[in-house]
């Protein structure tokens, strides 16, 4: 017995729209499936360790940061020596990142917490890199002061250490405190503050009413917050009070 017409008209358009969608559907595997057979391949020597070479294709040896030969090398040819440079992304300055910028202060009597940072350099594949010549410069608006140490050599762990003594401020400031390595900048952090805001070498009265101004909310918080997150709260107050204590100077 044969449907009546109506149900026979509904069914037939939707019976051509799923036959055309499983259609399109094995029509994508055929060419995914042929593009695989007729990839191109050839060597690839990845960057990271160029001795050991590898048969892909153009598109995955870029995802393994390697050189890539060309079509229907083998691996026949010479990688060579690796290369490799600092990278960026692999590297940390602490506590600078945390603070998303670097803090400076007058180091007499004795350095405060937070302005001797470690720099550590990694190379590109996320290795340590020794013997690395390190530098931080400032902009003329942050002096530094007496014992200020900007530049030094990785020891075998890519680490060294700064201490940043000196004074001013230099707040959403591009390019304000840059740290390089072998030439490279690892960082250009737009904030360098201290709590010696008007650079006379001396934390002192003058600094403490413009720390208070911007504590209680009287100007913006800018030169006072040390760890850039908009507002002059009880964790630069820490940063400010060891400094104010102490008399911190320059010598």
């Amino acid at each position: 017995m044969r449907p009546p017409r109506q149900f026979r008209a509904l069914a037939h358009p939707m019976l051509t729209t799923r036959i055309r969608v499983l259609t399109t559907a094995l029509l994508l595997i055929l060419l995914s499936g042929l593009h695989g057979a007729f990839a191109q391949t050839g060597a690839c020597c990845p960057s990271c360790d160029l001795s050991e070479c590898v048969i892909v294709t153009q598109e995955e040896c870029e995802d393994l940061l390697g050189f890539y030969a060309g079509d229907g090398t083998t691996c026949e040819v010479d990688c060579g020596e690796p290369l490799i440079i600092p990278d960026a992304a692999n590297c940390t300055v602490v506590p600078a990142d945390a603070l998303g910028g670097l803090f400076l202060c007058p180091a007499v009597p004795s350095p405060v917490e937070g302005s001797s940072i470690v720099v550590t350099v990694n190379d590109n594949c996320n290795d340590p890199m020794g013997h690395v010549a390190v530098t931080v410069e400032l902009l003329d608006r942050n002096p530094r002061c007496g014992p200020a140490i900007l530049s030094g050599v990785t020891n075998s762990d890519g680490e060294v250490t700064f201490l940043l003594s000196g004074s001013g401020c230099s707040h959403q400031i591009a390019l304000s405190g840059v740290i390089k390595a072998n030439g490279v900048t690892m960082r250009a952090y737009p904030h360098v503050k201290s709590p010696d805001t008007d650079a006379n070498g001396r934390v002192e009265l003058g600094d403490l009413v413009s720390f208070a101004n911007e504590f209680i909310g009287a100007t913006p918080s800018e030169c006072h917050d040390y760890d850039n997150d908009e507002t002059t709260a009880l964790s630069d107050l820490v940063l400010f009070a060891s400094a104010f204590i102490a008399a911190n100077h320059c010598p």
